[in-house]
């Protein structure tokens, strides 16, 4: 995906503030640094080119790129995703994310990055619009989780996995992912990742039938570069 400024910077000496103010009226603000880096060339416009262009998505109420970004990503990790050989454990964790990064052609920190995207946008989501039936699949999921991914040594009274599942209400998305990122470390997050997958999917598939629209969590943010990046 090509995105152009589209905007006159003017050559180097001239005045800044016309600059400012077109910018302004794409609805970025910029500084006078910024400007003046542009027109020397010292600073690339990719960058500002990708805020531009996620503003005119948020103006759209447009989050088509986002969602089928997402649900290419799901679509990778329900593919390589593998039962576990330790039951009562139901997925194994160690390698899918490995297996993802090579097949969409991602770093480990991009991949990151849009797992922790679509985690927020679920939890966010999920404070403003009530759906009875993710709800229940969710805290289905998690209690399930929560329940065979007992630490191994079953002399260990207490796991982290009590631990989130005393910080957690017991009844919302989002009470469960804060309860899972304050007193979790990331092997317990990577554990739970294979179990969420389905929960993702289901979530992007329900905001593409809606048309691709906003959610709440990124109203603020149009879903991040990587998300963009990806369709170039």
């Amino acid at each position: 995906m090509t995105i152009d400024i589209d905007i006159d910077l003017g050559r180097p000496g001239d005045p800044r503030r016309p600059v400012r103010e077109a910018f302004e009226r794409r609805g970025l603000r910029v500084s006078d640094w910024l400007i003046q880096q542009l027109r020397s060339g010292s600073t690339g416009r990719t960058h500002t080119a990708y805020r531009l262009g996620c503003v005119d998505r948020l103006r759209a109420n447009d989050a088509a790129l986002k969602t089928e970004c997402c649900l290419r990503v799901l679509a990778a990790g329900l593919e390589r995703r593998q039962r576990s050989h330790e039951p009562p454990r139901v997925y194994a964790c160690i390698g899918l994310t490995r297996a993802m990064e090579a097949a969409l052609g991602w770093t480990h920190m991009e991949l990151g990055y849009v797992m922790r995207v679509m985690r927020a946008d679920l939890a966010v989501w999920s404070t403003h619009t009530w759906d009875d039936e993710l709800v229940a699949q969710f805290c289905e999921a998690a209690a399930l989780y929560l329940r065979v991914h007992h630490h191994r040594n079953w002399k260990v009274f207490r796991s982290t996995n009590d631990i989130v599942k005393a910080a957690w209400d017991q009844h919302t998305i989002h009470g469960f992912y804060f309860a899972l990122y304050h007193t979790a470390p990331p092997m317990t997050r990577g554990a739970w990742f294979p179990y969420e997958l389905d929960l993702l999917w289901s979530f992007y598939t329900r905001q593409h039938e809606l048309g691709d629209p906003l959610t709440p969590a990124r109203s603020s943010g149009a879903g991040g570069r990587r998300c963009f990046a990806s369709h170039g």
